[in-house]
């Protein structure tokens, strides 16, 4: 299913559910890290919550989306540490067939890749207004991906602000945004 532009796809933000799961299976987006985590994700583990682009009608997953709560930690002085509420993206992935496709004929920069990231930050802020508080929205970006995120106004960790440390950032940036 190859398309010009990526308003013919007719995507649709879905909850990863054991009816589409199987839409995993076939997904690439070039990163083995990102490919793994989908495709071994737990339905189960309620740390995380996983969104599908997909078009169920022709059972194509285009992309995906995973979020959770998280917090902004800062460390203003050495005397103290002040944590805000965040919701966290920790992976925001499109398959390879569609990662450059334009939205559509009228903006040759608009890209389906940022009408999903909008749908991703639309989303977090229905979960902040409908079930959770919160100020801010982080991720931590590979370097190639930095400046998709810059577009979206999303800015890089002050030096007083804290970054997690686990093995799957290393070499991420940490990035936020208030909402």
């Amino acid at each position: 299913m190859r398309r010009k532009y990526g308003y013919d796809l007719d995507c649709k933000l879905v909850p990863l559910t054991n009816k589409n799961l199987c839409l995993t299976k076939r997904f690439s987006c070039g990163n083995e890290a990102i490919d793994y985590y989908l495709k071994n994700v737990k339905l189960d583990d309620y740390r995380t919550k996983t969104y599908l682009f997909t078009n169920l009608i022709h059972s194509r997953l285009f992309g995906y989306a995973t979020i959770c709560c998280s917090a902004l930690s800062t460390s203003p002085n050495i005397l103290q540490r002040i944590s805000f509420p965040a919701i966290e993206i920790k992976y925001f992935a499109l398959d390879k067939c569609v990662q450059h496709l334009s939205y559509d004929s009228n903006d040759c920069c608009f890209r389906l890749s940022d009408y999903l990231f909008g749908e991703t930050l639309r989303k977090c802020k229905r979960i902040r207004k409908e079930s959770i508080g919160a100020q801010f929205v982080i991720l931590y970006s590979v370097p190639e991906a930095q400046n998709f995120y810059r577009r979206h106004l999303f800015r890089e960790f002050e030096a007083y602000m804290e970054r997690d440390d686990y093995k799957f950032i290393e070499g991420c940036i940490p990035m936020f945004l208030d909402i």
